[in-house]
């Protein structure tokens, strides 16, 4: 009798390990509803090298135009992306990753502080003056702004970053011939035109022109 009660307990300490393993994997297992758990892996990277491009905006009037500008982590003027495959519907991207929202496959990362955008106006000289254009790159890269769920609510919206190597783009800007002249707008230009320019991807060339032409001029 002793003999089987003893070969009892060895055969329930043999099992117990197992059984605690098998609880612990399956409470590892449990995510409550409604929470994404992305790997953070910051910063990111893709798999294909972009192709940059420089975009030249040339105003053709015979008056100065301005052109929005941020400050932001560095100057920039305010450029809009779009992007569609075949006969899909245009796309809208942002050109680069913002600074206070982050990837979202580092969507865990801490939130980092972020100074605010500050406007600014950029001249451009009348047609055939020495400032009358204006480079402006474009990395080859677009961002996409998704909604990330998380019940904390933190970094709800994160960024998703792609390399377009087929499609078709679209280059809006928007310029004006006069600034506000309220003071608490300082830095923001007047009633706005827009100037579109389109190409195929792969682009064919390092260096595109977007023309504001000359009509509408006195």
């Amino acid at each position: 009798m002793r003999t089987l009660s003893l070969a009892f307990i060895f055969v329930l300490a043999s099992i117990a390990p197992v059984q605690t393993a098998l609880l612990e994997e399956k409470t590892a297992k449990i995510v409550p509803a409604g929470t994404i758990v992305p790997q953070p892996v910051p910063p990111e990277t893709f798999s294909e090298k972009p192709t940059p491009v420089s975009l030249r905006i040339i105003n053709q009037r015979k008056n100065p135009i301005y052109l929005q500008g941020l400050r932001q982590d560095g100057e920039r003027i305010q450029i809009f992306l779009y992007h569609r495959e075949g006969t899909r519907g245009w796309k809208p991207f942002f050109e680069f990753l913002p600074c206070d929202l982050p990837t979202c496959r580092g969507l865990h990362a801490p939130r980092k502080s972020c100074p605010k955008p500050i406007p600014f106006v950029i001249a451009l000289g009348p047609s055939g003056s020495a400032d009358s254009f204006k480079e402006v790159p474009w990395n080859g890269l677009l961002y996409e702004r998704s909604e990330a769920t998380r019940e904390d609510r933190k970094h709800r919206y994160c960024y998703k970053g792609k390399v377009p190597k087929t499609g078709r783009m679209r280059v809006e800007i928007e310029f004006s011939e006069t600034l506000q002249k309220e003071s608490e707008k300082s830095g923001i230009i007047g009633g706005r035109d827009h100037a579109v320019f389109e190409f195929d991807l792969p682009p064919s060339r390092p260096s595109y022109e977007i023309v504001i032409e000359g009509r509408g001029n006195p």
